[in-house]
């Protein structure tokens, strides 16, 4: 039986909070809170607080092949409810860390009718069981593809130029919003 240890998972996931810290709140010289270390704030999904609303980051977008993960069971043999279901956060944002790219998914009722409908057309994938003080468990989650899932896609784009009289660095904001190729359902922010 293959294992991990949850506090190596937690550091994983911290590698998508800092780039998200870095990449876009202090990129933008946004205002926020890190409540990621806030065992309240843990229990309802979220990891910072900032104008646009609370926010759960996570270390699992492939860019390559244009896919988010979503955890169905946080613990499969108790049918335990995943991150999915329990956060209380307003948005998902799916860190990709090899390339820095972001997804933007609004957390929202719709969204999550949608999924219940559809998620058969993914197959169930189960972690290794993980282990704690507490115990063990094993989790379990869909590969999903961002074809129908209403998102958009955000990394911080870095044009350098220089003019004769500043000698100044152009800064680019790249941000795509996919709701105009979106062939599920609308969803309301």
């Amino acid at each position: 039986m293959q294992t991990t240890e949850f506090s190596t998972d937690i550091k994983k996931g911290k590698v998508g909070e800092q780039i998200f810290k870095e990449d876009f709140l202090d990129f933008l010289k946004l205002k926020y809170e890190d409540v990621s270390g806030c065992q309240s704030f843990q229990i309802q999904g979220v990891d910072f607080c900032f104008p646009l609303g609370r926010v759960d980051i996570k270390n699992s977008y492939k860019s390559h092949d244009n896919t988010i993960i979503i955890e169905e069971y946080s613990d499969q043999t108790l049918k335990k409810k995943g991150w999915f279901d329990k956060s209380t956060a307003h948005l998902f944002i799916f860190v990709d860390p090899k390339t820095r790219h972001m997804v933007f998914v609004p957390n929202t009722k719709e969204l999550h009718t949608w999924y219940n409908e559809n998620k058969l057309r993914w197959d169930l994938c189960f972690n290794k069981v993980s282990y704690s003080k507490n115990g063990e468990w094993q989790s379990s989650f869909r590969v999903v593809g961002l074809d129908y899932i209403p998102h958009s896609f955000y990394y911080k784009g870095i044009i350098k130029t220089t003019t004769e009289k500043t000698n100044k660095r152009i800064v680019q904001l790249i941000l795509e919003d996919s709701y105009h190729k979106n062939k599920g359902f609308v969803a309301s922010a």
